[in-house]
């Protein structure tokens, strides 16, 4: 904490001669970096396994697995356990679990059996954990994650239509029970009349983009995620498509269940999505980018995109330099270098790099008094930038 807020004041020292705006930007930006983060994210850290009984030793081995199942939500990657680092983290989850609890089965569920199942509801300690897993190596994914909306589709005996899970509260639990295991933000759509007439099973089974986009615009969505299940005489066939800005990614997979068939798509879809935003491990140390915002004309912009800085697990740590007009100077250090940058960054659809070929060339103008400083430029000036980002939170409507 006090390494931030000595770097911060000397944001403040170095923003003296500046404008009143400029002050009050340092100012807001103190306060919204030493922000609590989203709670939203906590759920990563916890995971429910079944046991047997509540013995101690039962217990730790629960809490094995319980660790391993947010090792992998966390990373991003479901092969983490072929990390030989992940079973030294494995060992240490009695010594790292925050809270436990236990629960019977609900009634409902526990009929036709013997005895109730009990399960272990565990929820790990979030700076321990995060700090043991980047020693390690291990990347921890925290933010960032793509929401994925997804579209189904089912054809048995020659006959096509949109699937809809409301209808089978099974199939429905089983597939966000599945993307809640690798910590995937699911959006199901309502299927209501808007959808079905917007959206047709021709139109998925065809993979009509322009209808699919169309219908999905409703939606608070970072990629689509389409499936077409087809019952082939008693088998299940799964075709899946994963389309994001920059094209579409396809897989396929045959299975006896239609549950199976169902959540086939969450865990390759997911693997290809952790490949793209999650951050790299620690091996990689973070590296210094310097980066212009275009479009922070006010207070609301500025904290806005701080929000969205602040929320990225690959940037660890944001210096102010300068700015010019509606344009705002960062220095970010960043896990994974510019391609990283620009893929978290373009999530939500708020923030567009302006590619380098549009990019205006400006002079760069030295700040007098400022010698010790080579870098600092005052307002009015213009600061040479490794990346440029036109920012437009009203495209998104916020994330």
């Amino acid at each position: 904490m006090s390494s931030i807020t000595e770097r911060l004041a000397g944001c403040l020292v170095h923003f003296g001669g500046m404008k009143t705006i400029a002050k009050i930007i340092a100012a807001a930006w103190l306060l919204a970096w030493l922000a609590p983060g989203q709670a939203a994210m906590d759920d990563l850290y916890a995971a429910e396994v079944p046991v047997a009984d509540d013995t101690l030793t039962v217990r730790n081995q629960g809490l094995r697995q319980a660790m391993r199942q947010v090792l992998v939500r966390l990373s991003g990657r479901k092969d983490v356990g072929g990390n030989p680092a992940v079973e030294n983290l494995l060992e240490r989850a009695p010594s790292l679990v925050q809270q436990f609890r236990y629960r019977l089965d609900d009634p409902v569920a526990a009929v036709g059996k013997d005895t109730p199942q009990r399960y272990l509801w565990a929820r790990f300690d979030e700076s321990g954990l995060g700090r043991m897993m980047r020693s390690a190596g291990i990347p921890v994914w925290r933010s960032n994650r793509p929401r994925v909306l997804i579209w189904l589709a089912e054809e048995r005996n020659g006959q096509r239509q949109l699937l809809n899970l409301d209808n089978s509260p099974v199939l429905r639990q089983g597939l966000l029970a599945e993307a809640d295991k690798r910590g995937m933000p699911l959006q199901l759509p309502l299927m209501d009349l808007l959808d079905q007439s917007a959206l047709s099973a021709a139109d998925l089974w065809a993979g009509y983009e322009a209808a699919i986009r169309e219908a999905s615009n409703r939606y608070p969505h970072d990629v689509i995620l389409t499936g077409r299940l087809r019952n082939l005489g008693g088998r299940w066939e799964a075709q899946w498509t994963l389309w994001d800005r920059n094209g579409t990614e396809e897989f396929s997979m045959r299975t006896l269940d239609l549950g199976e068939a169902l959540v086939s798509g969450i865990d390759p879809a997911q693997d290809s999505l952790a490949a793209r935003y999650a951050p790299v491990g620690s091996g990689d140390g973070p590296g210094r980018i310097r980066v212009r915002f275009n479009g922070i004309d006010s207070l609301p912009a500025y904290g806005r995109l701080m929000q969205i800085i602040r929320e990225q697990d690959s940037i660890t740590r944001v210096d102010v330099r300068g700015s010019n007009a509606d344009a705002l100077y960062l220095d970010l250090w960043v896990r994974g270098g510019e391609s990283a940058l620009v893929r978290v960054l373009s999530l939500g659809g708020e923030i567009f790099q302006v590619p380098p070929e549009q990019q205006p060339l400006l002079p760069a103008q030295p700040q007098a008094g400022e010698a010790g400083n080579a870098d600092a430029r005052p307002v009015g000036a213009f600061l040479p930038t490794d990346l440029t980002f036109n920012f437009l939170p009203s495209v998104a409507g916020g994330r």
